[in-house]
């Protein structure tokens, strides 16, 4: 983009109004360039919205709980980073839509991969199922191993699956993503319950992996 050095670090444009890519630069606390910090748990986190793109990063979620964190977003994109560390890498909730996970270096996670969470206990019962992903030529690994350098010492810590539904998910198509050094499952369905509503796993297409 053709103003990005003129711009401060942490500001934001777009092409258009109301239209177009919007460009975030990120501030820069230290001698690293184009580095930035947040104050919370989680260092992407899109609520609410749709049609937004993650591309290009490289996200370390150090003590988080999620790394990528969506909340009721459809048509979301992520493609072409390496994001790692966090209990779930990419954590999404609540009738998140249609999106595409692609092309991603997924690793070292102290629980899980991508995770797709609606329903069961602590959540919404009644939740609507996230549908429609693609999760397509990622690289996942080293996802809650036993091993003394992330500090994983009982090689058990729960959930620890590379790519997993807890509660409904529909017409999914993942393929072609290289899953190793799973310290559990490396593609997982759990439902809670058959009586809660928008708890529905169909349609789902699990092919050429690991």
């Amino acid at each position: 983009f053709a103003n990005l050095a003129s711009w401060a670090p942490g500001s934001v444009d777009q092409i258009a109004c109301g239209g177009g890519d919007i460009y975030y630069k990120p501030s820069t606390p230290g001698a690293a360039p184009g580095t930035t910090y947040t104050g919370g748990g989680r260092p992407v986190q899109i609520t609410n919205r749709s049609y937004v793109t993650i591309r290009d990063l490289a996200v370390f979620g150090s003590h988080t709980d999620y790394t990528v964190d969506l909340h009721n977003a459809d048509h979301i994109v992520i493609e072409n980073n390496d994001i790692q560390w966090g209990s779930i890498i990419v954590a999404i909730w609540e009738d998140s839509d249609d999106g595409i996970i692609r092309n991603n270096r997924i690793h070292e996670s102290t629980g899980s991969g991508i995770d797709f969470l609606t329903g069961g206990a602590g959540f919404d019962w009644n939740a609507q199922s996230n549908d429609g992903w693609l999760v397509q030529n990622n690289e996942i690994y080293n996802i809650s191993p036993k091993c003394e350098w992330c500090g994983v010492t009982s090689g058990d810590t729960g959930d620890r699956h590379s790519i997993g539904v807890q509660g409904g998910g529909n017409n999914h198509i993942w393929e072609f993503n290289n899953i190793h050094a799973s310290g559990g499952d490396g593609v997982g369905f759990y439902n809670w319950t058959r009586l809660a509503s928008g708890n529905a796993q169909r349609n789902n297409i699990i092919r050429y992996n690991y």
